[in-house]
């Protein structure tokens, strides 16, 4: 079962998404781009039900979101927001236990499917080592695990991430986003809020591009992610070419100040003859 969104409008004061209408595949991998402040985050919310809908219906998994439950919901969609907070004293075992809080009754007991979840959660993310040890003392790609462990401990078919990469080094980035693309593959439904262009491209089955409150394009990667796009979204010129590893698209900017900079330097000096052309192009590179 999908996820459907028709004629949806939602927000705050200041800010509206208008008219959405978007269908995201059960098992997919849907990533939302955009410039900043243009709506990714509100959609989300909204998918979640964090955030009301003003107009337009939502349908996750056959069910309008409007009329259900709220712990139904809870036992349908996990939702980790951006910069979670946790009491920094609480261990990864205890954190991930949270995830647990829509299957338990009043009395929060736990059930033996309950210490199932946890165990598998904490072994899916390589944490099982690591549940005794406070969050406050975990790297920052160890904390961000922890709080996914919590989001599969859940154990809903969808899962929204809003911006899950954000603050992390380089590698922890690419772990997070390999970890989310091997949820994926065991059926769940992944979307996720990414900044990176690149990055998104490579593990998103479906791109939704989002400028000002509106979806303004969506599908493959190879045919959303041009130089079109890029121009008219970002106002970013830009080459766009295969990456070598992934086979998927990147990019490469080619209208900014430095590197017109740069361009200009080496071009006078090939006009000159200049020997000194290479420590140039080094020194601005």
């Amino acid at each position: 079962m999908s996820i459907k969104l028709h004629g949806v409008s939602a927000g705050y004061s200041g800010f509206m998404l208008r008219d959405i209408s978007l269908t995201i595949t059960k098992g997919s991998f849907t990533a939302l781009i955009g410039p900043n402040g243009c709506g990714k985050s509100t959609l989300l919310n909204t998918i979640a039900r964090v955030l009301p809908t003003r107009a337009g219906t939502i349908h996750i998994g056959g069910r309008n979101i409007a009329t259900a439950r709220t712990k139904e919901i809870a036992r349908t969609v996990t939702v980790l927001p951006q910069n979670p907070v946790v009491p920094p004293a609480i261990s990864v075992e205890q954190l991930v236990h949270y995830g647990r809080a829509p299957h338990q009754n009043l009395l929060g007991m736990r059930s033996q499917a309950d210490h199932d979840a946890v165990e598998n959660a904490l072994h899916t993310t390589s944490l099982t080592d690591l549940r005794r040890r406070p969050l406050a003392e975990l790297s920052g790609g160890q904390r961000q695990r922890a709080f996914i462990a919590m989001c599969l401990a859940q154990d809903t078919p969808y899962l929204l991430f809003d911006e899950p990469t954000s603050f992390l080094d380089i590698r922890y980035q690419y772990e997070t986003l390999d970890l989310l693309a091997d949820l994926q593959s065991t059926g769940r439904t992944c979307v996720v809020v990414l900044h990176d262009i690149a990055q998104a491209a490579r593990y998103a089955d479906n791109l939704v591009v989002m400028r000002d409150g509106a979806i303004q394009a969506q599908g493959r990667p190879a045919d959303v992610v041009t130089p079109e796009m890029l121009s008219q979204i970002y106002d970013l010129q830009a080459k766009v070419f295969s990456d070598p590893v992934s086979c998927t698209p990147a990019l490469s900017p080619v209208s900014a100040g430095r590197l017109s900079n740069l361009n200009e330097h080496i071009q006078t000096s090939q006009s000159l003859e200049n020997p000194d052309a290479r420590e140039v192009a080094v020194r601005f590179h």
